[in-house]
């Protein structure tokens, strides 16, 4: 059974977010602090790389630690801010105030203040493609599969959905090339 970030409220807003534990009384004890212009992204990229370990050197060590050891780590946005500016502002905020128990201490909020290029964004795509989205189920052998069984045998899209467990929604897009190209 994979391990995930349990998401507490709404997360598909702009805003600063935290990563935390509760105590047994229910208090949140935030571990890092973070903001995104897409929370739910952030969430999926996290777990993501907490899943592969990729945390286990540097500043978020201890985040990994806690995950290795089956804490169970909760993710929920702390402020909704649109804003750029404030949301920079906000992340600062939070970042002082739990600066005594979160990993990213007393760090600057990270800046961006370049809009992504059409080349940069090319790039990243390109980079994030197929097996290297690190959110991707499913190998390039697997969609060959899929494709052969729907292509050359009599089996249905959901059958081939629940052989490989993805949705009927997944299975039809790699058929008709819409995903996995």
């Amino acid at each position: 059974m994979k391990k995930n970030l349990i998401a507490e409220g709404n997360i598909y807003v702009s805003g600063v977010y935290g990563i935390y534990t509760k105590s047994k009384n229910g208090r949140r004890e935030y571990l890092y602090i973070g903001s995104s212009k897409e929370c739910n992204d952030a969430r999926s990229r996290h777990q993501s790389i907490l899943r592969s370990g990729k945390y286990a050197n540097g500043k978020k060590q201890f985040l990994q630690e806690c995950w290795d050891s089956n804490v169970e780590l909760y993710f929920s946005v702390i402020e909704e801010v649109t804003n750029y500016e404030d949301r920079v502002e906000a992340e600062q905020y939070y970042i002082d105030k739990y600066s005594d128990c979160i990993v990213n201490g007393k760090d600057k909020a990270q800046v961006r203040n370049t809009p992504v290029t059409a080349e940069e964004h090319r790039r990243r795509s390109e980079a994030n493609r197929g097996e290297n989205n690190p959110n991707s189920r499913l190998t390039k052998k697997q969609v060959w599969e899929i494709r052969y069984l729907y292509d050359n045998t009599d089996m249905k899209q959901y059958e081939i959905a629940k052989m490989y467990k993805i949705s009927t929604m997944h299975v039809s897009n790699i058929i008709n090339n819409r995903k996995w190209r």
